[in-house]
């Protein structure tokens, strides 16, 4: 469960990073847009840190079919399962991501246009490779 918990905290210092770089950095201040765009980053940087944390500390359970019978990884499904339903989630969010970030350019100040759509590109590139690991290491439960 050390994968869990490095991830949650990648997680939340990856989201105050995007907000940091959103509102003090760039200056931009739609709250719909800054939100949906927070939270996708937020899936994205667990599933991405948990991903690759549960191969690289070798987690039981985490690749591969898991037993439910065995005494070793079945520990870990619930984790999958969450995952699973985190890149379900993420698809809806990205899909809003989109449409405010197209919807604010057309309202507030012109010159900040460009600036509007830096921190939605990183956290849907951001999903982009969490969606293709999952499915990639086969991260999805299965039994």
């Amino acid at each position: 469960m050390v994968a869990l918990l490095i991830s949650a905290i990648a997680a939340a210092v990856f989201t105050w990073c995007g907000w940091f770089l959103d509102q003090r950095v760039l200056r931009c201040q739609t709250r719909v847009r800054l939100i949906s765009t927070l939270v996708l980053l937020c899936i994205a940087t667990w599933l991405v840190a948990l991903i690759q944390l549960a191969f690289w500390l070798q987690v039981p359970g985490a690749y591969g079919p898991v037993q439910y019978w065995g005494d070793t990884g079945h520990g870990f499904m619930g984790v999958r399962a969450l995952a699973m339903f985190a890149v379900l989630g993420g698809m809806f969010a990205a899909l809003i991501v989109f449409f405010s970030t197209v919807a604010s350019l057309f309202i507030g100040s012109k010159t900040l246009r460009l600036f509007r759509c830096v921190v939605p590109a990183i956290a849907l590139a951001a999903f982009a490779w969490a969606y293709y690991m999952f499915f990639e290491y086969e991260f999805f439960p299965s039994a």
